[in-house]
């Protein structure tokens, strides 16, 4: 079933598709027409929280939380985001949303650092950002990741430690 919205969207230039093969999970099918249960961001965010049965989470690229493969590659966005906006404090963010130190980040800096500053974000779903930075570690593996991934082994969300010990078991460590 598809679901079909009028809207009075700007056509795409003629034959481009740059979105589409720029897609990473191919969630893309057409213009304005995607498979969100193929998309990174909404496997990221909001749905797919078994990454290790979907197929598609090998091919999350260098994203820990949400995508825009699809915005970026648009030459309807060129020349858009212009930066005026101001984000304080976002600087400080930088270093905690690194993969390892999101594995290692606790409630309270999740619940006072991180969720504010993500409104579509609940206070519990620090485990999200933890499966989802223990998939980036096993799709770009580097002996530097190691010991953060045995330490998940012991988290005390169970699908962190599901992720961690089937990576520890499909990586020997």
């Amino acid at each position: 079933m598809k679901l079909v919205e009028e809207q009075k969207l700007s056509p795409c230039p003629n034959n481009c598709d740059r979105c589409i093969k720029a897609c990473p999970t191919e969630s893309l099918c057409e213009a304005y027409t995607m498979n969100p249960l193929k998309c990174v961001s909404f496997l990221t965010t909001f749905g797919g929280r078994d990454l290790l049965k979907n197929s598609l989470a090998m091919q999350f690229g260098e994203w820990i939380y949400g995508c825009d493969v699809c915005q970026d590659v648009c030459p309807m966005n060129r020349g858009k985001w212009i930066g005026k906006e101001k984000f304080p404090q976002l600087e400080a963010l930088s270093d905690i949303l690194t993969a390892e130190s999101i594995l290692k980040m606790d409630e309270k800096t999740y619940k006072e650092k991180v969720q504010p500053k993500f409104f579509y974000l609940t206070p519990d779903e620090l485990w999200k950002w933890q499966v989802n930075a223990l998939n980036f570690m096993d799709n770009h593996f580097d002996e530097k990741y190691r010991s953060s991934i045995i330490e998940s082994c012991n988290s005390s969300y169970s699908k962190v430690r599901k992720m961690a010990t089937a990576i520890c078991i499909k990586r020997e460590l």
